[in-house]
């Protein structure tokens, strides 16, 4: 067995030690992605349930990543048994395509990406319907850089969440490994952004991990 679709962390579910799943396949083509989910099989459930067997006794939660996880097939089942192993689960998603009650009802947090403004009001309905589940967390996350960006469209993001209740934005640094830009964004291009929001939310970087 492929032991080496997951990794520990201690950055991906805030105050838990987290088991994170790749659970290979995508439906997106981000030009900025770090990951290549398509030379990844898809995780059946034997193969997650032997991984979180293994690794239960050493965390308190695990997160399902790709890629997009709501391709998998057997998302629902592998939640399910997360959940009754008494660990806390998380899924980072799209919502490219569709999430349903069985899935919902076992996922304790959502980090839910969104390219731009356009594509949030697409995704919005789907936003709505899980915030009505009140024991699930959601984050919104977005991939920056001022080339990619603005400040201008993070707003009318952070304008229209704020209709909303429980959504934290998160805007995450770009690795630019992978893309036709130069500059590095940091900690001061971040700091920068957050003055243009009027609330706190929660940034991330590469040198610095997590701050508000």
């Amino acid at each position: 067995m492929d032991y080496s679709i997951y990794e520990t962390s201690l950055v991906d579910y805030d105050g838990e030690i987290c088991l994170c799943l790749n659970t290979g396949q995508c439906s997106n083509n981000c030009f900025y992605c770090y990951n290549n989910p398509n030379d990844i099989p898809i995780m059946e459930f034997d193969t997650a349930k032997s991984i979180i067997n293994k690794k239960k006794q050493f965390v308190t939660a695990v997160s399902l990543t790709g890629g997009e996880p709501l391709l998998n097939p057997s998302l629902s089942k592998i939640l399910e048994y997360a959940k009754k192993q008494n660990l806390k689960t998380k899924i980072d998603t799209s919502l490219c395509c569709d999430i349903n009650d069985n899935v919902l009802k076992n996922i304790d947090f959502i980090n839910i990406s969104i390219k731009n403004y356009k594509y949030l009001l697409k995704i919005l309905p789907k936003i709505i319907y899980i915030t009505k589940y009140q024991n699930i967390v959601v984050n919104l996350n977005i991939v920056y850089h001022p080339e990619y960006i603005s400040f201008y469209e993070i707003k009318k993001i952070n304008n229209k969440l704020k209709q909303l209740n429980k959504i934290v934005l998160v805007v995450t640094a770009m690795d630019i490994s992978n893309t036709k830009y130069d500059k590095e964004v940091t900690k001061k291009d971040l700091l920068k952004l957050k003055e243009v929001l009027d609330i706190n939310y929660i940034f991330y970087t590469k040198e610095d991990g997590k701050f508000r």
